[in-house]
Parts: structure tokens; sequence; C-alpha cells
């Protein structure tokens, strides 16, 4: 690491060590004796409900929550027949995940009669324990999150409790929306700081006399959208799955200001309509999101409902601004990654994997990428980041950690990516026979003297996508001759593979009985092998699956692997066993 990037390092931990004994002063005073009645005696009218159908719930999470499974991001925690809020939560993370209140749609969409009085019992509940005392439940991210939860469960708890009951939980929101109006501008930099600006501006619009908290949090929230927010929608920490609550949250508050007939701001309308096209551009043919940089799947139910009818079935074909592109052709899609490396706070969950791809046929997702780990520690989280958990080439050993590990930058800043020049490169040109994508970085300089370059065809029909890894030594530098390498293409657990043609070739086949030859040759010894590995893109938590490998090492000169998929056509039930 460079004296530069050593001092960039202190400077962010000075900052960030500064707003943190800030916003904790500030927030020990308000919960305080002297400062509670700066917001305890708030009060309002709810005019303005948080609309249902932007955050549809998950009918098998409510089922696990109802059995008691409450896992979340940061923990797995099984504990049937207990109060959640009474568990020792095992991590910070999963805490903030319990006080935000997000589960409580899969609750209140699910079709067990029990499961809306539950969700109504662990509000009242969580109120009655003095939940508004808690320092971590009232972080201003989280605050915003509950406001958003139970706004949008009002409909129905109005129709559960009792009037004075109801009067309880309504005072309890008026109390945190004050709080929130107080505190949103100490929220941490990053994502925290837009959900904040986001839950302001909702909270104000929830409320008969929040007009001006309206006022203060749109400008919050629009200066925080240009922070963050890049021109082609996608959000600055690349993740895809970023862009669901920020766009719910966003419509809502368009549904919002129209009830009230406020103004609507033209980048506020133009910037939604950016982020729809980006989540158009990373949904596979299952509908649901790529994973890349940290996001999961979702459901395809999940995502619909941010999306206009006339764009759900736009094809889109790159985002240049976040670093993706799309190849699409007939019923095949391929989704590349060719960002530039990101820093900061939007690093802290980003992946360290440029040219990983991802690719589906039909309704059934082939290759992927492992996904993030969300519940298993750092460790399995830092893993998770890491090139082998994507299907792209890495060496073996003595690659560069392109983490922020160790260290008192490492403790305070979190595990970011550290700020390295990867000089990703990428060119696109189509023409009536298909698409080309040229690609290169040079992650691989540093340590082992070469730059990977990435060429990938598919053809208009999507039924023949062909590959080329090229490893080429870079100017002025020495290559790691016989440095082992692995080509990997990590399997969705839904696929079966089996060897071919002693071990020449894989049959791949989705369980709609769609079958694809992968075959892969170079010009120097490779080996193609099948090994096991593990998805988290559509739970969090690892999921058994396989990867195709291919081994081979570094040359002298130029070492270039070949390889390719193309499509078989319906397997009979015979030739799939086999």
């Amino acid at each position: 690491m460079t004296r530069k990037h050593r001092l960039a390092l202190l400077i962010d931990m000075m900052t960030l060590a500064g707003r943190r004994f800030r916003q904790s002063l500030k927030s020990r005073f308000f919960l305080s004796v002297f400062g509670r009645g700066l917001w305890r005696g708030a009060s309002g009218t709810i005019i303005f409900d948080y609309p249902p159908d932007l955050r549809p719930g998950n009918g098998e999470r409510a089922v696990a929550w109802l059995d008691g499974d409450y896992t979340l991001p940061g923990g797995q925690m099984p504990a049937p027949g207990e109060n959640p809020f009474q568990l020792a939560p095992p991590s910070a993370r999963w805490q903030a995940s319990l006080h935000g209140f997000d589960w409580l749609r899969h609750l209140a969409d699910a079709e067990e009669d029990d499961a809306r009085q539950r969700a109504a019992r662990y509000i009242v509940g969580w109120i009655a324990m003095g939940g508004e005392k808690l320092r971590p439940a009232m972080a201003p991210e989280i605050v915003a999150s509950r406001l958003a939860a139970w706004s949008r469960f009002l409909p129905q708890m109005r129709v559960l409790v009792k009037n004075d009951t109801l009067a309880n939980v309504t005072a309890s929101m008026a109390r945190q929306a004050a709080w929130l109006d107080m505190t949103a501008p100490l929220a941490e930099d990053g994502l925290p700081r837009l959900q904040a600006a986001l839950g302001l501006t909702l909270s104000g619009l929830i409320f008969d006399n929040g007009t001006e908290r309206v006022r203060r949090g749109m400008d919050m929230l629009l200066r925080e959208m240009k922070r963050q927010i890049l021109p082609d929608g996608g959000h600055n920490s690349r993740a895809p799955d970023a862009l669901m609550p920020l766009t719910a949250d966003l419509l809502a508050i368009e549904s919002g200001l129209a009830a009230r007939n406020m103004p609507k701001p033209t980048y506020l309308k133009q910037t939604v309509a950016n982020m729809q096209t980006q989540l158009v551009l990373m949904r596979h043919r299952d509908g649901r999101l790529a994973c890349f940089n940290g996001g999961l799947e979702h459901t395809q139910g999940e995502l619909a409902p941010l999306l206009p009818e006339g764009k759900r079935g736009q094809s889109v074909r790159y985002a240049q601004k976040s670093g993706y592109q799309r190849m699409q052709g007939g019923k095949t899609c391929v989704l590349v990654d060719v960002g530039q490396t990101g820093h900061g706070t939007e690093s802290l969950n980003s992946h360290a994997a440029p040219l990983a791809f991802e690719m589906s046929h039909d309704r059934h997702r082939i290759i992927v990428n492992c996904g993030p780990n969300q519940v298993h520690g750092p460790n399995w989280h830092l893993a998770s980041r890491g090139i082998a958990a994507h299907s792209v080439l890495g060496f073996d050993s003595d690659m560069d950690d392109p983490f922020l590990r160790h260290g008192a930058a490492a403790r305070h800043l979190g595990a970011r990516l550290k700020a390295a020049q990867w000089d990703v490169s990428m060119r696109r040109s189509e023409d009536k026979n298909g698409i080309w994508l040229d690609m290169g970085h040079g992650m691989f300089l540093a340590s082992h003297g070469v730059r990977h370059s990435r060429r990938l065809f598919m053809t208009v029909t999507g039924d023949d996508i062909r590959g080329e890894d090229l490893l080429m030594p870079g100017m002025g530098s020495t290559p790691s001759i016989d440095a082992p390498f692995h080509l990997r293409f990590h399997l969705h657990p839904e696929v079966s593979a089996g060897l071919q043609r002693n071990g020449g070739s894989i049959l791949l086949v989705t369980p709609g009985g769609h079958g694809w030859q992968f075959r892969a040759a170079g010009e120097a010894p490779i080996d193609i092998g099948l090994e096991d590995s593990v998805y988290m893109g559509r739970y969090g938590r690892p999921q058994r699956s396989r990867q195709i490998t291919i081994s081979a090492s570094l040359g002298k000169a130029d070492t270039l692997v070949r390889w390719a998929l193309r499509y078989s056509g319906r397997m009979s039930r015979r030739r799939k066993g086999g």
C-alpha cells in the first residue's frame, strides 16, 4: 500500500471517528432525561400509509419465521417458541435487521391467519419493552426502516387491535419521526445516510403536520441521491439489489407527494426511471436479479412491482457508469461485471472479481457467482467476496489481498476494498452474427506480472457462447512462469452436470430439461473437472452446488484457454440420467 493510500485511510479514520463521536454524544443526550423532552412529546395524525404493493412479502420467509427461524442478515437464529427481541443477538448486523422490522412484510403477506396477529404483537411488544430507549434500535437508518415497515402494516393493524392500542402505535411513530428529524444528518456516510434521508421524507408525508419535515427530508434526499446514484441509475456500491429498497422508497415518496398535492422534483422522477432501467438490465431470464457485489437474487414477485409495465420486457444492453454488460440472444442471457474498482464506504460489501459473469437460459440460471454469505461471520463473508467465489479466472496462490483485512484501519473502517487500480477495459461490438465483448484488467500485474483478457461471443440465437481467456505479460513485468491458475464456472444448484467423453466435455441440464455442452481447449495442457461449490445468492446462506474448473499453468509468453457452451436441445430422461 502506497504512502498516499495510507494517508487517505488515516484521514477516513479520523473523519469517521469524529462523526461517530458527535453522533454518540447527541444520541446519548437525546435519549437522556433532559433530551427526551425534545422529541417524546411529538404527536400527529397519520394521513398516508406506505403502499404495500411496493414491498411484497416472501411466503417462504413467513413460514420460516412462524416456525421460529429468525435468520436475518448478520446471523442464523433458530429459536422456536422464543421472542426474537429477547434473544442474545449473534451480531450487531442481525440486531439492526431485527429492529429495522423489514421482515414484517413477510408476515403481513402470509397466508397463515396467525402471521398478521403475531406481526401486530411484535410491534406492540417492541413499544412496551421500551424500544425507543435502546441505542442500537435508534440509529437513523434503523428508525427509517422501522417507520416504513410499520406504516406499510398499519392498514392491517387497524382491524387487528383496539383503538387505544393503535393510538399507542401511532404515538410511538410520531416520536420516532421527531427523533429522525433530529438525527438523520448524523447517519454514517453511504447507504445509511441515503436511507435516513428517505425515512425522514417519508415520515413527513405520513403525518399531517410533517410539511416542514418533508422539505428538510427532500433537501437531504436529493443531495444524497446526487452523491450516490450514478447517471445510469445504479448505486455506487454496484450491488444490483441495493436498488430494490431504494426504488421502493422513492416510489412511495412519489405516491405520498401526489397524495399531498406537493410538487415532484424533475430530478427525482428521472432518477427513479434510470434506477428502474438498471433493475431491468440486471434481471435474468427467471425475473430475478444477478448476484454481483453482494447482491441477492430476490424473487420475481419482489422485483416486478418496482418496474412499470412498459419496462418489464425491455432489453437494455449495458450500464457504462455502473460497469455491467448484458448479452442477450433468443432465450439466453449473459451478464458481465466490467466495472472499475470501488473504494471507500461504498465498497464495504463489494466483491473483487473483475470480468466475472453469469448466464441463464429460458427460466433457469446455469452459470452463477456464489453470492454473498450473510450469516456465517466475517471469514465466510470475505471468502464469498473473493475471486474464487466467482465465475472468472484466478491464480491459486500469491494474489494480492484486495481487502482491508488487518490493522487499525480495518477495525475502524471495515473490510472495504483497498484503493487498487485494476484498469478494467471493455469494448463491445455487434453484427448480424452476434455480440462480442473484449475485456481486460490488470489485477494480476503486481502479483504475477500478467494482464487478464477475456473475450466473449454469443450468437444472435443465443445457442452458442464462446470464451477466450488470455494471460499476457505486462509491459516491463516478469511473468510468474508455471504459476497454477483456475478458470471457474460455478453452477446453479438446480443444474445437473456430468463428465462425458473421457472428461473432454461436460453436459449441463437445467430443471426444464434443456441441455448445454461445455468444452475447453488450451495451447498448453489443461485439466477439466467438476468440483463441489456453494451457492448463496438466493438466501445469503450456503446451498450445495457444483463448479466446472479448468486448471492450467502460466507459460513463458501468452497463455490462452478457449471454452464454449453450446445448446444441445431438450434432453430425454435417459440422456439426462446418463
